[in-house]
């Protein structure tokens, strides 16, 4: 039987290449949408320059018509991009719970995956709302600038400049707008479908490992909200059931990312949770230290 020490490295080492696996994925979803956006402004640009020095109003209903054509294929490919991701993320999600216990080896646990059917179509759905919400605002605020461009006398020119800005773009470059908007929808859903399916799996797996206990795992870095950094220490020597709710500044959550939690906890968010066994107890992170940094970073701040 192996040592608490290997037990703990076999935990850490199959656990660390599951995240690996889950954040890259993440970005490659962020990197694809941008992609997208990008080609659509193109295609918007096209259409709008190829229009001459000004708009009629032929031309203007043609536009808002091309628009509206060009929104709904974005729709479509940015489902097309983000529902296999999800769907691949909620299994890490699932793994992430199986499959470092299992390693561990210092226990029979033979753990299986538990997958629910309804909270993948409602993880999808979710974010399906999330992306006609974005696509939809992106296709009144191209048309509502195509007609303002032809009451106001602007030029085709000018009119793909605002565009340009609502959409966010500095030449390929992400600054803001509707662009920065999708990229945080992408991560949120990204990283939710993860910590929903952990959540889901930990609670499952409590018949075959009773007594499991769960902790907070925040990143450290700069974007890191002071709560978060928070509930990492707090939970990190004190572990809580897997059935009951972190306690992260005033919301109760399940687990990162929560559904029903506050917006201002769980938007962008990239905090996980990992589990901490009756068998061994807590399998320290790299994390763990970059924490408390930024906690001693942040005080020196003030």
């Amino acid at each position: 039987m192996p040592t608490d020490a290997a037990a703990k490295r076999a935990y850490r080492n199959t656990l660390n290449r599951i995240i690996k696996r889950y954040r890259a994925r993440e970005a490659a979803t962020e990197r694809e949408w941008r992609a997208l956006l990008l080609a659509f402004r193109a295609q918007v640009a096209d259409s709008i320059l190829g229009t001459g020095t000004d708009f009629d109003v032929f031309v203007t209903d043609e536009l808002t018509r091309n628009v509206d054509r060009l929104a709904l294929e974005l729709n479509q490919n940015m489902n097309l991009v983000l529902r296999p991701n999800e769907t691949l993320t909620y299994q890490d999600g699932l793994e992430s719970v199986v499959d470092p216990l299992n390693a561990m080896e210092i226990a029979a646990y033979n753990l299986t995956i538990s997958p629910s059917l309804a909270q993948v179509n409602a993880l999808l759905g979710f974010s399906a709302e999330l992306i006609t919400d974005i696509t939809d605002e992106t296709r009144n605020k191209i048309n509502e600038q195509i007609r303002l461009g032809a009451l106001g006398g602007k030029s085709p020119r000018q009119v793909m400049q605002e565009i340009t800005r609502i959409l966010g773009f500095d030449g390929r470059k992400v600054v803001g707008g509707i662009s920065a908007r999708a990229e945080t929808i992408a991560r949120t859903e990204i990283n939710r479908a993860y910590n929903v399916a952990a959540q889901s799996q930990a609670e499952a797996s409590l018949v075959d490992v009773p007594g499991m206990k769960k902790r907070w795992i925040s990143t450290a870095d700069g974007r890191t909200r002071e709560t978060h950094l928070n509930a990492h220490i707090r939970y990190a020597a004190n572990p809580i059931p897997v059935d009951e709710a972190f306690q992260v500044g005033s919301s109760e959550l399940m687990q990162p990312l929560d559904p029903g939690g506050a917006a201002s906890e769980t938007i962008n968010c990239r905090c996980s949770m990992e589990l901490v066994t009756p068998t061994i107890g807590v399998v320290p992170s790299p994390l763990d230290a970059e924490v408390k940094q930024q906690k001693e970073e942040r005080k020196d701040d003030k």
